[in-house]
C-alpha cells in the first residue's frame, strides 16, 4: 500500500511542547464475512472479528492479508489515521481523509484463519478477541502455524524460536475487542519453501 501524497509533515496540538509526526496509514482492512455481515468493530461478535483487521497501528502498511469467506467479495479499506499512539487508548487517533493507491492479491487455494502482515523485515500475525490473554494466544497460535507451513520447522521448534525471539504488541484495546500483533524478524527464520502449488 503506499499513500498517494503526503502535505504535512507534523501537527502542532493546542496545547503542550513540540509538534507531532504524521505517520499516514489505512487502519482498517475488511473482507466479506460468514453470512454477508458488516458490521462497525464496536457491534462485531468474536465469530466475525477476525475477518476485519482493524489494525489500527502506523507500523504494519506493508502486505495485510486477510481471510475472505465467500467468492465476489468485496474489500474495503479505511479509517485514515495522521498519528496514532499504541492502543488507541481513548478511542480516537488524528483521524484524516486519505487517498491510497493499492495492489490487491487474491491467494487462491490457501486458507488463512486471521489477517497476517507482511514486511521486507518481519512475518506479523493478529489476534483480536478479549480477554487480553486470547488475543495473545491468537496472535502467536497463529503465527506458530505461518512458520510452520512457509517456513517448515515443526510446531513445537516455531512454538520454541518465538519464546526466544518473537515480539508482541498492543495495537488496540478500546473497542470490544483487544487486537494483538505477534510478529518475529525474518533473519530468525529458514529461507521459505516454495508455495505449493
Amino acid at each position: 500500500m503506499r499513500l498517494m501524497r503526503r502535505e504535512i509533515s507534523s501537527i502542532r496540538p493546542r496545547e503542550g511542547k513540540g509538534a507531532l509526526p504524521v505517520r499516514l496509514a489505512l487502519a482498517a482492512l475488511v473482507a466479506a464475512v460468514p453470512g454477508g455481515l458488516a458490521l462497525p468493530a464496536a457491534a462485531e461478535p468474536p465469530a466475525v472479528v477476525h475477518y476485519r483487521a482493524s489494525i489500527d497501528t502506523v507500523k504494519y502498511l506493508f502486505g495485510p492479508a486477510s481471510p475472505v469467506a465467500r467468492l465476489g467479495a468485496l474489500l474495503y479499506m479505511g479509517d485514515g489515521h495522521a498519528a496514532m499512539g499504541d492502543a488507541e487508548i481513548a478511542g480516537t487517533a488524528i483521524e484524516v481523509p486519505l487517498r491510497a493507491r493499492v495492489q490487491v492479491s487474491v491467494i487462491k487455494h490457501r486458507k488463512i484463519a486471521w489477517p497476517r502482515f507482511e514486511s521486507p523485515e518481519a512475518i506479523m500475525t493478529v489476534g483480536a478477541y478479549r480477554p487480553l490473554d486470547d488475543a495473545t494466544r491468537i496472535a502467536f497460535t497463529e503465527l506458530v502455524k505461518w512458520i510452520h507451513q512457509d517456513y517448515g520447522l515443526s510446531e513445537l521448534d516455531a512454538y520454541e524460536l518465538l519464546s526466544q525471539v518473537a515480539t508482541v504488541h498492543l495495537n488496540e484495546m478500546v473497542d470490544p475487542n483487544f487486537v494483538v500483533v505477534a510478529s518475529i524478524d525474518k533473519k530468525y527464520l529458514p529461507a521459505p519453501r516454495p508455495p505449493a502449488r
